[in-house]
């Protein structure tokens, strides 16, 4: 079973709204997929890097929009990611943000990627490749991310800035002419997805840098190769949809149930103690947020309250009502 990258989600609010505002449906796109339409309001949860591929494709063939990643990441902006691009605006120069995103994105917004500079002569070039081995969706995937690159660097240089040129692998005219009207500048084929623009921009000031630091992220994105948190944030999201089964989870990795268990085991784990450590983790945050203990063990698909409130029970060795409590300062 290869190792899954992991992304935020904070890009499937703004895909629904723009397939939306394209004529198109997006419920049924996230659907087909196996996501939960619900995802478009949890920006922060984890999902597959091959699912957003999958689904930014999906929609930029059913809306008949070439330059679909482009058009949403220019819409969104570089804000569009949330706590990640707040913690980035914080840098005092383009390098810096540069640097610290080069340094951090595998960590706090999405593994199995990577962003570089090269230098040539008097120009950079700012890099993005996803590492994992998938091809579906990965030039629509590029153009998002290099609409969000351009995005911060013009909150540095100014809205109407203009890098050299995009470079977008294997792209072809309409491609590139759909891209270039999205981001106002040039988009030509080249070997490898980036930015270029004259040195001297890294060293230009934060214009409006705030005060404070927002500190670590909370839900730091795990290792490709960490199979159990991995399968810890699939499940969390899967429960947008109900409870999920031990096959489900198999599907999501693209896997048999008997090689998952038997991977799980090796780690010392089950798909049962996940699921319950899940099931329990989701309870307090729903609970701490003044849910009710009937909607949140409605929300956990359990069948009554009186069975959520036993389980409750099993794991913390006190009623859900507690949680209630404790939540309100009582």
């Amino acid at each position: 079973m290869e190792a899954r990258g992991l992304t935020r989600a904070a890009t499937m609010g703004p895909v629904a709204d723009l397939v939306r505002r394209s004529g198109g449906r997006p419920d049924p796109l996230f659907r087909h997929l196996g996501l939960s339409p619900r995802l478009a309001d949890e920006p922060e949860r984890l999902i597959l890097l091959r699912d957003q591929l999958r689904l930014i494709e999906a929609a930029a063939r059913s809306v008949g929009d070439a330059g679909f990643g482009a058009r949403l990441s220019a819409e969104v902006g570089f804000a569009g990611l949330g706590g990640y691009a707040r913690r980035i605006s914080r840098s005092r120069t383009v390098a810096e943000a540069i640097a610290r995103i080069n340094n951090t994105i595998a960590v706090d917004l999405q593994s199995a990627t990577a962003t570089w500079v090269e230098r040539t002569g008097r120009q950079i070039k700012w890099c993005y490749r996803v590492t994992e081995r998938v091809e579906l969706g990965r030039q629509q995937n590029e153009l998002l991310a290099l609409g969000y690159q351009l995005s911060m660097l013009r909150g540095f240089a100014g809205a109407r800035w203009m890098p050299v040129r995009i470079d977008l692998p294997a792209a072809r005219r309409p491609v590139c002419a759909a891209a270039s009207d999205a981001f106002r500048c040039e988009v030509v084929p080249g070997e490898v997805a980036g930015i270029v623009f004259g040195v001297p921009v890294l060293s230009l000031a934060n214009p409006g840098r705030p005060a404070g630091d927002d500190g670590p992220v909370e839900d730091p994105v795990p290792r490709t190769d960490d199979l159990v948190a991995c399968a810890e944030r699939l499940l969390d999201a899967a429960l947008l949809e109900g409870r999920p089964t031990l096959r489900d989870l198999a599907g999501r990795l693209e896997t048999t149930p008997r090689t998952l268990q038997r991977r799980l085991a090796a780690a010392g784990e089950s798909f049962d103690s996940l699921l319950r450590r899940t099931l329990h983790r989701r309870a307090d945050e729903l609970l701490a947020a003044g849910h009710s203990v009937t909607s949140t063990a409605v929300e956990l698909g359990y069948s009554d309250t009186a069975h959520f409130s036993r389980a409750y029970r099993s794991w913390t060795g006190h009623p859900p009502s507690r949680g209630i409590v404790r939540a309100s300062g009582r």
